[in-house]
């Protein structure tokens, strides 16, 4: 029964990234112009920026731990931090999702947005 959901949630997963406007990438960042980075430390800024989307494309964005585990040993979803956003008119956006506080460092984190997914630390 597991196996048979996982397939299906597989399923509409690449549908979904198969759908208009998902040629998107993302990047994550210190502000909306700067390079990209995969390293912050606590109280820096994190920002979620993207290109490539469908103009006024709405989208949903979720930034989720890596690597938990419950006291049983099994896998377990911690989202940090999720928004709304609006693609510009070119297809763009830039989104504040969080400022770290230390109790964030020594882990990985995913953001993701349309089946795009970008992976950063915390130190």
């Amino acid at each position: 029964m597991k196996s048979a959901i996982a397939i299906i949630v597989f399923a509409l997963l690449f549908v979904g990234s198969a759908e208009a406007g998902s040629s998107g990438r993302i990047t994550v960042g210190i502000d909306c112009t700067s390079e990209k980075v995969s390293t912050f430390s606590p109280g820096t800024p994190i920002y979620l920026r993207g290109d490539g989307f469908t103009p006024y494309e709405n989208k949903i964005w979720i930034v989720e731990l890596l690597d938990r585990t419950s006291q049983g040993g099994t896998k377990t979803h911690y989202y940090v931090a999720h928004g709304q956003v609006t693609m510009d008119t070119a297809g763009t956006f830039c989104a504040y999702t969080l400022t770290p506080s230390a109790g964030y460092a020594g882990y990985r984190y995913l953001a993701w947005l349309d089946g795009k997914k970008t992976q950063f630390t915390i130190e």
